[in-house]
């Protein structure tokens, strides 16, 4: 790594629900970190990762979708997103092509107003728009176009970088542009994280994600939103001289019969999501993994700090 010019700061991933911010995340990360599912709203958390190149570090910050919230933990959910534009170095704003070019709501989320043209106006803005494979050229250049107007420039505030892409791509073209205009606006400076450091987040926080993802992918309706995960004990062991973890988790739902689905005929639906995690989490682990789960009716959930925010580091 060169000792002049080290590039080092905070990017910022936000948008609306379901754009592809979370797909974007792991693309960039080479590796699933952040959950993702065809439903909106899957990110509750906020989730840090480091990469470190020849150019310097980046820190990518995911982050719940903005949207109106409906209740006081939803508030929780936006004001951490806010929060975390304020103090970003550059902010990716990700947008898809179903989104109409900047409406009115992206404009004004609750106690911040103008969002996107205050970020526009301290030049650390990179508009993306996500899913471009699933729209012919000829249409893409229109939306550009309309998205232009819509962010026209004065002296304070010249648009933005307009970046396409597809996340879901492993080499895409747009994703590699993207992080060349990243690159060139974050500022110079040390490194945040120690050079070996991917995340913010330990191994509990990724077991309790891994087990909410597949509530969002096998659960019908608006029961994952309803339900938290805790990791109650994680254990390591050896056996035969090969290292494996056990994990110990309640998803906590608000109803009884919540419960009943989660769990499904002779505990079916419950072993499924329990395989599908564990396969994840030893992926990211590259160990063996073992996971326990169980299913607690808990109608306050949401209100306790260890559900709302699991395994997050404090400094």
């Amino acid at each position: 790594m060169s000792a002049t010019a080290q590039k080092s700061g905070f990017v910022a991933i936000v948008g609306l629900p379901n754009t592809g911010k979370s797909t974007l995340f792991n693309a960039v990360m080479g590796q699933k970190l952040a959950i993702v599912s065809p439903k909106p709203q899957t990110t509750r958390y906020r989730l840090t990762g480091v990469l470190t190149t020849d150019e310097g570090q980046m820190a990518l910050v995911d982050l719940p979708g903005l949207f109106k919230p409906k209740s006081h933990f939803q508030e929780k959910m936006i004001g951490r997103s806010l929060e975390a534009l304020e103090g970003a170095d550059v902010v990716w704003y990700v947008r898809d092509l179903d989104d109409e070019p900047l409406s009115d709501v992206e404009f004004s989320f609750g106690r911040r107003s103008e969002v996107l043209r205050d970020l526009q106006r301290e030049k650390k803005l990179i508009i993306v728009i996500n899913k471009v494979d699933t729209l012919a050229r000829e249409k893409l250049l229109p939306y550009i176009d309309a998205l232009q107007q819509s962010l026209l420039p004065h002296e304070e505030a010249p648009i933005p970088p307009i970046v396409p892409l597809s996340a879901r791509r492993p080499s895409d073209k747009g994703t590699l542009r993207l992080l060349q205009e990243t690159w060139a606006l974050l500022p110079d400076g040390p490194l945040v994280y120690p050079k070996e450091t991917r995340t913010d987040r330990n191994t509990e926080f990724f077991a309790s994600e891994f087990v909410r993802e597949q509530v969002f992918r096998l659960i019908r309706k608006e029961i994952p939103y309803g339900i938290g995960v805790t990791i109650d004990h994680v254990e390591a062991a050896k056996k035969r001289k090969r290292e494996k973890q056990r994990f110990w988790a309640t998803i906590c739902v608000s109803k009884e019969t919540h419960k009943g689905i989660l769990i499904g005929d002779g505990g079916k639906m419950l072993k499924q999501i329990g395989t599908k995690a564990r396969q994840n989490l030893m992926g990211l682990l590259r160990t063996r993994c073992e996971l326990f789960l169980h299913v607690a009716v808990k109608p306050e959930w949401h209100r306790h700090d260890e559900l709302a925010t699991p395994g997050e580091r404090r400094g």
